[in-house]
């Protein structure tokens, strides 16, 4: 017989809060979008020391993301990984932020430290790496070691098996847990697994190390897939440990339909199980798709897709001083030229911009990106009230699975009936070892 998830509120409370942001931009009862920020990009804007004068009406402190008085675009969640900016010394825009103000995610960077050989393998390396997430961070990744590496048959990787992803991440786990500073910031355990049968063998055996944990991350191959993603929520509610959580992260992630679904999933065990959880997301797509010349554009919605659209960046010598207004919308790109980001290259064959143009064209893809999304939850808010799913039918019927399942009070039956519903949102999704951005910027 199932045990109605509501039961377990009133025997074990509602877990940690989530620290509570002055006039945050992303709605309490909304999935946060978190973007994976470089180093480069959060030094500059610190600095403020530009090789060319700030476009008209813009200051540095306007680029800054993190400044609540900032007249472009404020977030109040960012990430920073291990993997880029752990050695990183100078001050910068996340080191620096007015902490009451934001959240910073940081990654323990197991993936960059596993697929380039540097595994973190002794104490020493281990507590550098802890010390430096307590000091940056507000919700932290404990470090593991990424299974989703070993699909790629083409590159060196540290290890050879599932299993010994998972024995090297509980030697981490166990570190961790004896070392960490109580209360300092909030851990999150990852779970790993490139099918569901090690997919359990690893949630079975991390959860046993993870005592010092206020959640967890989803990571890997499985994490798009929202059959297991509910199916472990449900299993986590079960045992009674969602009710202390306070965060769930999904790493590698920004598709307008994975955020709408992550929307209706934490509204759900907010109403029914746990009302102070919170669930996030993060990529560093907009950073990344710039390294291949391209800039967000409009999302595009129909009846079974969501999608946000890019194009190549405005490049070349026929925008040098020219007055043209920057084409795409976002919060920086309304208020610029293209002689704002198309400058005269420094060496032959270079794109025509500089650092300044690269970090405002970042800013953009942020901006824009942020906006999409915003518009995907406004745009099924409605349906979701009026049951009438014009747009991205699909995502549609699996937001009501949602509420059927968790009303049920995770009614395995329920659950089982309905669970075919979420594969359909994988049709056409690459979900494969390359599609985790925890590895870029």
């Amino acid at each position: 017989m199932d045990t109605p998830l509501s039961s377990f509120i009133a025997t074990t409370g509602t877990g940690q809060r989530t620290k509570m942001i002055p006039d945050d931009p992303t709605p309490r009862d909304q999935a946060i979008y978190v973007p994976s920020l470089p180093p480069g990009f959060c030094k500059d804007i610190y600095a403020k020391n530009w090789s060319r004068a700030l476009p008209k009406g813009v200051t540095s402190d306007d680029l800054n993301i993190l400044d609540p008085k900032g007249k472009l675009l404020r977030l109040s969640y960012v990430m920073t990984s291990a993997g880029q900016a752990l050695n990183q010394t100078q001050p910068c825009i996340i080191t620096n932020r007015n902490r009451d103000s934001s959240v910073v995610l940081v990654d323990s960077g197991g993936y960059q430290t596993a697929t380039s050989g540097l595994m973190v393998t002794t104490n020493a390396q281990r507590q550098k790496l802890l010390t430096w997430q307590e000091s940056v961070g507000d919700i932290c990744l404990s470090l593991d070691i990424p299974t989703g590496p070993l699909m790629d048959t083409s590159k060196a990787y540290v290890c050879a098996t599932q299993r010994e992803c998972l024995t090297k991440t509980i030697e981490h786990l166990d570190y961790w847990q004896r070392h960490h500073t109580p209360g300092k910031v909030r851990w999150l355990s990852i779970l790993q697994g490139n099918d569901q049968r090690f997919a359990d063998v690893w949630y079975r055996e991390t959860m046993k190390h993870a005592d010092f944990c206020n959640g967890v991350a989803f990571a890997g191959l499985l994490r798009h897939n929202f059959d297991h993603v509910i199916g472990r929520v449900l299993q986590m509610a079960a045992e009674n440990r969602l009710q202390g959580m306070s965060h769930i992260h999904v790493l590698g992630t920004n598709e307008l339909d994975v955020a709408v679904m992550l929307t209706a999933i934490q509204r759900a065990i907010n109403k029914w199980i746990n009302p102070n959880l919170r669930i996030s997301y993060d990529t560093g797509a907009p950073s990344k798709i710039l390294s291949w010349n391209k800039i967000y554009s409009l999302p595009r919605f129909d009846g079974t897709s969501m999608t946000m659209q890019s194009v190549e960046a405005p490049d070349g010598p026929a925008f040098l001083n020219s007055t043209r207004r920057w084409p795409w919308p976002s919060p920086i790109g309304d208020a610029m030229l293209m002689k704002d980001f198309v400058v005269r290259p420094n060496k032959p064959n270079a794109r025509y911009r500089d650092t300044l143009s690269n970090h405002m064209m970042v800013h953009h893809n942020i901006g824009s990106l942020c906006a999409g999304i915003a518009l995907a939850n406004r745009v099924f808010d409605v349906q979701i009230a009026n049951q009438q799913h014009q747009v991205g039918r699909e995502v549609g019927a699996a937001i009501e699975a949602v509420e059927r399942i968790f009303a049920s009070g995770g009614s395995h039956a329920v659950f089982s009936k309905l669970k075919g519903v979420f594969t359909l949102l994988r049709h056409g999704k690459k979900i494969d070892a390359g599609d985790d951005l925890r590895d870029l910027d």
